[in-house]
């Protein structure tokens, strides 16, 4: 029987490597694009492309994580029409989602000045929608059933596609606008075939209404959680209407080049879920989960400090078109999107006790924080006060968390002496870069403050050598 930190180890590992490769191949392609379709062709792309996120959150609304969650206290025969229930329901309000924004495509088209861009291309925006939330769906099916190797392959091809199909139609074929959106329908739709066969089994069940309802109950405040956690990406309209669309396009790219962090944080929930849910309740699942919470924060905090600290030769070649200070949003980024990730860790108490109105609050919470902070920055500092605006919601958002899951449902993990070591790390990091030059802060002293840094990490979570080598081996500490 394969060991379960091994098992979790390698799970994490393929899901990073299929998400990471990819986007590193998406992010060499940026400067391509960017120089294809201008700055601010790219900046009306972003805004018009959150459109398709927050219709996939409205379609899922929280019922992909209930039967994830659900799932585990299932027994075999009966996760088919879990699921089975759960495509109906995606189904169903994907076209009540997509009837909406064809409703309402004018004066969204206005509010979001993209009227100029002509119909035919935010019908082409809205299209995303129905392949997105289905593949979403049966990502869902897949994790429950452990197939993490499936299901990273299926999210690498669907990045690659994406990546080599905006290549031919805006670098090669100046598709402009409608190549990106092209490029982005089609990588969905190339990637939903192998999907419906990988989960050909969900066509076997019956739906139910008491699936689709308890999962609808114990979703909803998930929903609520990713409706706001959705909202938090209305950072880039306030960019728009405070510094203008070329910001939004550099800000964004900010965010991809630093996109590293968010995919391990993607690995970390894909990989993470199934398994807890299934072992929380064992001592050694418990154990398992301090384990994993302390390696977690050492591991991608330094790999934070690590990516930001090189942002200043970074930047220059990816994002020529950026801000010649634009490495400064790196720090504050990386270590906000590591932070998410602890607050993800935390928050799964909520899960454990099918408390789930937990997350409601802390997406208030988030957004509450985040949006009025970047407004009241944004003309003072720039661009770097969105960063500095997602960097303390998100501070905020982990302490709220915290607290509200300790009275529902306890964790024993060191959130404490975590959370003070990534505002530490954010914070000198962010020195670092500032004062980057030769002789001062050159290179050679940022690795050397990296190496600095994963040692304090490792120190203050309560790490060691032992330790570690014991849970690999599967032996109790």
């Amino acid at each position: 029987m394969t060991r379960p930190a091994v098992r979790l180890l390698r799970s994490v590992s393929v899901y990073s490597i299929a998400l990471m490769a990819p986007r590193l191949l998406r992010i060499v392609t940026v400067p391509l694009v960017v120089h294809a379709v201008s700055m601010q062709t790219y900046g009306v792309f972003i805004i018009l492309g959150t459109i398709v996120p927050f219709a996939q959150i409205a379609a899922d609304l929280g019922t992909g994580t209930a039967a994830l969650r659900l799932s585990a206290d299932e027994p075999e025969g009966g996760r088919a029409s879990l699921f089975a229930s759960l495509m109906v329901m995606r189904v169903v309000l994907t076209a009540a989602v997509v009837g909406a924004l064809f409703f309402f495509a004018a004066p969204l088209a206005h509010w979001l000045e993209a009227g100029a861009t002509g119909p035919s291309m935010f019908s082409l925006v809205i299209a995303n929608v129905v392949p997105a939330t289905l593949v979403f769906g049966f990502g869902d099916q897949l994790r429950s059933e452990e197939r993490h190797l499936t299901l990273s392959a299926l999210t690498a091809l669907q990045a690659v596609a994406e990546a080599g199909l905006t290549v031919f139609w805006v670098v090669v074929h100046d598709g402009g606008l409608r190549g990106l959106f092209l490029a982005s329908l089609w990588a969905k739709l190339i990637v939903l075939v192998p999907y419906l066969v990988a989960c050909r089994s969900t066509f076997r069940g019956r739906p139910r209404l008491d699936h689709a309802l308890r999962m609808l109950r114990l979703g909803a405040p998930i929903g609520v959680l990713f409706v706001l956690s959705g909202v938090r990406e209305f950072d880039r309209y306030i960019i728009k209407f405070r510094l203008g669309v070329g910001d939004v396009a550099r800000y964004d790219l900010a965010v991809r080049i630093v996109a590293p962090i968010v995919l391990a944080n993607m690995a970390l929930t894909l990989a993470l879920q199934p398994y807890i849910y299934k072992t929380f309740a064992t001592r050694s699942g418990q154990a398992m989960l301090r384990l994993f919470f302390a390696g977690y924060v050492v591991l991608f905090a330094s790999i934070a400090f690590g990516t930001a600290s090189l942002a200043p030769e970074v930047f220059p070649l990816l994002a020529p078109g950026s801000y010649r200070d634009a490495a400064l949003l790196a720090p504050a980024l990386v270590f906000a999107f590591v932070i998410d990730g602890v607050m993800r860790i935390v928050g799964l108490g909520a899960d454990f006790a099918k408390r789930t109105d937990a997350w409601a609050v802390v997406a208030v919470v988030h957004v509450a924080v985040a949006l009025p902070l970047t407004w009241l920055l944004l003309p003072h500092i720039g661009l770097i006060g969105a960063a500095i605006g997602f960097l303390v919601a998100t501070l905020a958002t982990t302490i709220v968390c915290r607290v509200l899951v300790q009275r529902i449902f306890p964790l024993d993990l060191p959130v404490a002496r975590a959370l003070v070591v990534l505002a530490l790390g954010a914070a000198s990091c962010t020195v670092l870069v500032a004062i980057a030059r030769p002789g001062i802060a050159s290179l050679a002293m940022r690795a050397i403050a990296t190496l600095v840094f994963f040692a304090i990490a490792f120190r203050a979570l309560g790490l060691d050598v032992k330790t570690l080598k014991a849970a690999i081996r599967g032996e109790e500490t």
